[in-house]
């Protein structure tokens, strides 16, 4: 499926969503998350902070500064997505709360990544600026895509520079990509 038909079609339906039901089944993931082994053992985590009806990762964030995990957070500057060790936090470009202060950091163990939708294949529709397709391009780590399930598409028609996710977790399911051997 085309992703401007897809992106359009997810962003409805998550603004159509009723707060309640995206407050549970938030925590419905990140219940699913925080038991994984993959949590378990991470010790950097980059988590997105939530807007605008993406999946709410503040369980997910304040059980991480609780367990000691060292925590950064995506920024903006300019066209480019860098990221910042969770600190004091300001509004960035699109009133977005991230770290007052950037790192260098491209290698983490966990990377959540948001999406308007995915696919079995690991494939990612984001909101189209590209600013997380350019970040995990250059990073590295176990990349983990939250969705509320209705986001599982049939099939995205990834392109040669998306970077599939390792993993999908939604409300109803844990979706774990196989990767296929060349």
């Amino acid at each position: 499926m085309n992703k401007s038909y897809i992106r359009g079609r997810m962003t409805e339906r998550v603004r159509k969503q009723r707060s309640t039901s995206s407050t549970h089944k938030s925590a419905i993931i990140a219940k699913k998350f925080l038991a994984s082994g993959d949590f378990s053992i991470a010790k950097d985590i980059l988590i997105y902070i939530s807007k605008d009806g993406e999946v709410d990762t503040s369980k997910i964030l304040d059980a991480s500064i609780r367990s000691g995990k060292n925590i950064y957070c995506p920024m903006v500057r300019g066209n480019f997505m860098t990221t910042g060790k969770f600190g004091p936090m300001k509004p960035g470009k699109f009133g977005i709360m991230e770290p007052e202060k950037t790192s260098s950091k491209k290698k983490f163990d966990i990377i959540m990544v948001p999406g308007a939708a995915f696919d079995k294949n690991g494939a990612r529709v984001g909101r189209g600026s590209g600013y997380f397709d350019r970040f995990l391009a250059k990073a590295s780590g176990k990349m983990i895509g939250l969705a509320y399930d209705f986001q599982i598409v049939r099939n995205i028609m990834a392109e040669s520079h998306d970077v599939p996710m390792n993993s999908i977790i939604t409300d109803r399911r844990v979706i774990h990509i196989k990767k296929n051997r060349t």
